[in-house]
């Protein structure tokens, strides 16, 4: 073979080197950088105290990494090791695996769903209700809802806290700090009452926390909405008469026996200013988180003539109304009569 010849097929060599190469790294680049990795949705959490492995780990267990070479390479072309963030992650099918490492590397967190609901009467309860999604513990959140400093910078303190709290869902990530936390729900309370609520209150003669104290009471009366309207009118009416409210609802929340499904005489007795079988008006504060869809029951409180309401004998839920005291003995006989009719007809049939 002719040097010319040997020089040539040397070039030719290495140039194929270079393409190989050069076509090796160029599949490489679009593997790790655009194509999918993953076939299963996974929500992935990095706490304190997890490196780089734990999470690939976790990963490659979790979220059907298809190839965990591709992972591996761009946790170390990142740094993963060295630059993650602790956060909650969603990772989803359709996610290549730069776009995962780099999400944990420049913290892309997915925020937590932080949802308040159902009834809650006391301050442990919800700090358990705010810790659950989060990284924090319900030991971490709870001092505050105690502290009346912190508190007061929302216009609030220990004892009217529950009256801040809007049942909702919320977006905030898993690694808030419990303060972060109480000030994302004073500012969602802010928002709440602008100023057309604020006017709507006032034209009831109450203020924004006084109508959440009778939203609590009204939702504990009945499970169904729309005589929310009818209950509050109720109430409006007996404190503009100057009557007791004499609600079971608060009679229940002083004794603190949430259990109880009757209200009896000894328990409208209980010396307590959250009585007001013992004392007028209102109570000093809520004695739940009262639904939103209560508290816009106060705030659009029905105008009739109602000073008292009872179960219903069908027992369905709902009320029976009335504008004078014998009228409601005669709703309340009813409801009785039945009652004692439906524990007779049980004890039959056992």
């Amino acid at each position: 073979m002719s040097r010319i010849k040997k020089i040539s097929v040397a070039v030719l060599s290495v140039a194929a080197a270079v393409f190989s190469v050069a076509a090796f790294m160029a599949v490489r680049y679009y593997v790790d950088n655009k194509v999918s990795n993953f076939t299963k949705a996974y929500v992935l959490y990095v706490d304190e105290g997890m490196d780089g492995q734990a999470v690939l780990d976790s990963i490659v267990r979790n979220a059907g990494v298809i190839r965990p070479g591709s992972l591996e390479r761009m946790a170390v072309k990142e740094g993963l090791d060295a630059s993650m963030k602790e956060g909650r992650y969603e990772i989803k099918p359709g996610m290549s695996s730069v776009y995962v490492i780099r999400m944990i590397v420049n913290n892309w967190q997915t925020e937590a769903r932080l949802t308040i609901s159902g009834y809650i009467r006391d301050k442990g309860r919800l700090a358990a209700v705010l810790a659950r999604p989060l990284q924090i513990d319900s030991a971490d959140i709870a001092p505050l809802l105690y502290d009346d400093g912190f508190l007061s910078e929302f216009g609030f303190d220990s004892e009217t806290v529950l009256g801040m709290i809007l049942p909702d869902t919320y977006h905030i990530f898993w690694t808030a700090s419990p303060e972060e936390v109480i000030r994302r729900l004073g500012t969602e309370y802010g928002r709440f009452w602008d100023e057309r609520r604020r006017s709507e209150a006032a034209a009831i003669g109450l203020t924004p926390l006084e109508v959440s104290t009778l939203a609590s009471i009204i939702m504990e009366e009945s499970n169904v909405a729309d005589e929310y309207p009818v209950i509050a009118g109720v109430y409006l009416n007996r404190l503009h008469k100057g009557m007791k409210l004499q609600a079971d609802p608060t009679a229940r929340f002083a004794s603190g026996d949430f259990t109880l499904t009757r209200v009896l005489k000894s328990h409208t007795r209980i010396d307590s200013p959250y009585n007001t079988y013992m004392y007028h008006g209102l109570p000093p504060a809520p004695i739940n988180v009262a639904s939103k869809a209560a508290i816009e029951g106060v705030l659009h409180a029905q105008k009739h003539d109602y000073l008292y309401f009872c179960a219903r004998p069908e027992f369905d839920g709902r009320h029976n109304f009335a504008a004078t005291y014998s009228e409601h003995l005669r709703n309340a006989a009813a409801y009785r009569k039945a009652y004692k009719e439906w524990l007779s007809s049980r004890s039959e049939a056992v």
